[in-house]
């Protein structure tokens, strides 16, 4: 016996709205990619933090990937909103950039106007040991990082001391670099206790997938407190 299947037909008006929604979706997914991220609050509770660093402020910035999607008119925003967040010191988490440094020198210039009491602190990302690292290692410098590849500085006040440490990334070996190493990192440093772990969401991302729904774009002002 032969059965004959009737072919299933969505309406006309279902099919548009899915479009339409997918859409507006989009768009709202590429306007917060682009948007110029607000500052986010977050309290770190610290053993033993010496009274003269409760209420630092740390800015974290991650993930800028500034490229011909994140442009200088973006970056130096992202750079008032920062110098404006009454940062103690400012750290930069990696992947700066997407491309060499021919291609991204103007784009980058805005970011040597970063400025905190403590200073202004970075490491590499994967990216960086995509685009020639050496030369990217070079110019970061010269635009006024200290470059904390499996290093660590010590931040004085008042007789009392903290700690900043930063590792390179995995991608490290890759290119004949040494792969991140928190041991020699802290080699010669204070002793350093429990350590808390936050993934930011990121400031920027990467320019070949520039959406963002559901996980916002932030600035990081991380205050140290101590822990009750």
């Amino acid at each position: 016996m032969l059965v004959r299947q009737a072919a299933i037909r969505e309406p006309d008006a279902l099919r548009y709205a899915v479009a339409g929604l997918a859409a507006v979706l989009a768009g709202i997914g590429v306007a917060n990619a682009l948007r110029v991220p607000p500052i986010k609050d977050v309290t770190v509770a610290i053993r033993d933090l010496p009274p003269s660093f409760d209420g630092y402020r740390v800015v974290q910035l991650t993930d800028l990937h500034i490229s011909r999607l994140f442009t200088p008119r973006w970056a130096q925003a992202v750079v008032d909103r920062t110098n404006a967040s009454g940062a103690d010191l400012i750290v930069v988490t990696g992947d700066f950039i997407d491309g060499s440094v021919a291609m991204r020198r103007d784009d980058v210039a805005p970011l040597q106007r970063l400025r905190a009491p403590d200073g202004v602190y970075a490491i590499p990302g994967n990216h960086e040991y995509f685009f020639d690292y050496g030369a990217w290692m070079r110019h970061l410098s010269g635009l006024g990082f200290r470059m904390l590849t499996n290093a660590h500085t010590v931040v004085a006040r008042g007789g009392e001391r903290l700690v900043v440490a930063g590792v390179t990334d995995l991608s490290a070996p890759s290119v004949g670099e040494a792969g991140p190493d928190l041991a020699h990192a802290l080699r010669g440093a204070p002793a350093v206790g429990g350590m808390t772990l936050y993934v930011s969401n990121g400031t920027g991302l990467w320019p070949g997938f520039a959406l963002r729904l559901g996980v916002p774009s932030e600035i990081t002002r991380f205050t140290l407190r101590p822990m009750a």
